[in-house]
């Protein structure tokens, strides 16, 4: 990996996973699109803006789902 220096900041020393898509994360929840962007809209998945898309953080949707785990009896 190609690391560069600018300014005292170092980019490419550590990576971090990719940020999610909406299509991404509605495949890894097992729910539709549009369930995804009423996740957001109700602040219960957090979200990033890039431009116009959403982007998620793949921690971000672990969270949700840990948090929202139930037991089974």
């Amino acid at each position: 990996m190609r690391v560069t220096t600018h300014r005292n900041t170092t980019y490419g020393a550590s990576r971090t996973a990719p940020l999610l898509r909406v299509n991404e994360v509605a495949e890894v929840l097992a729910i539709s699109r549009r369930s995804v962007y009423l996740l957001v809209g109700s602040g219960d998945l957090p979200a990033f803006r890039v431009g116009t898309r959403l982007r998620f953080r793949p921690e971000d949707v672990a969270a949700y789902l840990s948090a929202h785990k139930v037991a089974v009896t």
